[in-house]
C-alpha cells in the first residue's frame, strides 16, 4: 500500500454457507450474488457427505467431534473469520444454502442496518433449545439467549471480532451459543419486525415458505421455476 493511501473496507460481506453445489444451492447463490455483485463469499463445509463446492468457495473442514454442520454454523463462520481468507468488512450477513434472497439486504434490515447483531427472531423462554442452558459454562449461564434461524443474521465487524476471540463451548446448538457468547460480552440480539421475520423461519410441517415478491425467504428447498422466482 502506498503511504498516505487509505483503502475503504466494504460496507457488507455476505457469507453464503453450503455443503453441496446442488441445483437449488447454485440458483440461490446466483440470485443473491446478482443483487449484491462482488459481495458474496461462498463458504463450503464438508462434513464427510461428499458434497461439491461452488467454484471459488472457501473450504473449511468440519471436525466430526463437533457434530452436524447445521448445529455448528457459528463455528464455521468463526473459523472463516480467523483464517487467512477473511474479508474485512463493516458488517457481515450469513446466508444459508436454502435461502432465496432477491432483495437488497440494506433495505431488508432497514433501521437495524447499523446494529451490531440482528436476527429474525429472538427466542422466548419456551424455545426448545433452552433445554441446553444447563450445559453452558458457568460464566455464560446468566446470559443465555437465542436467535433463530442463523440465516439472514447480521453481525457488525466489532461483533464478529468479539465472537472470534472467545473460547466456544462445544455441544451447544449454534442458535443458542452464538447469541449467548455475544450477550456475555454486552452485545444483545435485536429481532426483526414480525412481518419480515415470518419469511425467514423454521417450520417442521413444511419444507419451504411461500415465495412472493422481493424479500428474504427461508427455507426454500425446491428449485424455483422462472415464474416462481419473479
Amino acid at each position: 500500500m502506498r503511504r498516505g493511501v487509505t483503502v475503504a473496507i466494504p460496507e457488507l460481506t455476505i457469507l453464503f454457507v453450503h455443503h453441496d453445489c446442488c441445483d437449488v444451492t447454485r440458483f440461490h447463490f446466483d440470485v443473491v450474488n446478482a443483487v449484491h455483485p462482488g459481495l458474496v463469499v461462498p463458504v463450503f463445509c464438508n462434513d464427510g457427505t461428499c458434497g461439491k463446492p461452488i467454484p471459488s468457495s472457501i473450504r473449511l473442514p468440519m471436525s466430526f467431534t463437533r457434530g452436524r454442520n447445521w448445529h455448528n454454523i457459528d463455528w464455521i463462520i468463526r473459523d472463516w473469520f480467523k483464517s487467512c481468507d477473511r474479508v474485512d468488512s463493516k458488517r457481515y450477513v450469513i446466508i444459508d444454502w436454502d435461502c432465496y434472497c432477491n432483495i437488497d439486504l440494506q433495505n431488508w434490515f432497514g433501521d437495524l442496518w447499523d446494529s451490531p447483531f440482528v436476527g429474525s427472531n429472538v427466542a422466548e423462554q419456551s424455545w426448545y433449545w433452552f433445554l441446553q442452558r444447563d450445559f453452558l459454562p458457568h460464566n455464560l449461564f446468566q446470559f443465555a439467549c437465542g436467535v433463530w434461524p442463523l440465516n439472514g443474521v447480521l453481525m457488525s465487524n466489532f461483533a464478529m471480532q468479539i465472537f472470534a476471540s472467545e473460547i466456544l463451548p462445544e455441544g451447544i446448538f449454534s442458535e443458542l451459543r452464538l447469541p449467548t457468547v455475544l450477550a456475555g460480552r454486552g452485545i444483545q440480539p435485536r429481532g426483526l419486525p414480525a412481518e419480515k421475520a415470518k419469511n425467514n423461519t423454521f417450520l417442521s410441517n413444511r419444507q419451504s415458505v411461500r415465495v412472493e415478491g422481493k424479500n428474504l425467504f427461508h427455507p426454500v428447498k425446491q428449485l424455483l421455476s422462472e415464474r416462481d422466482a419473479r
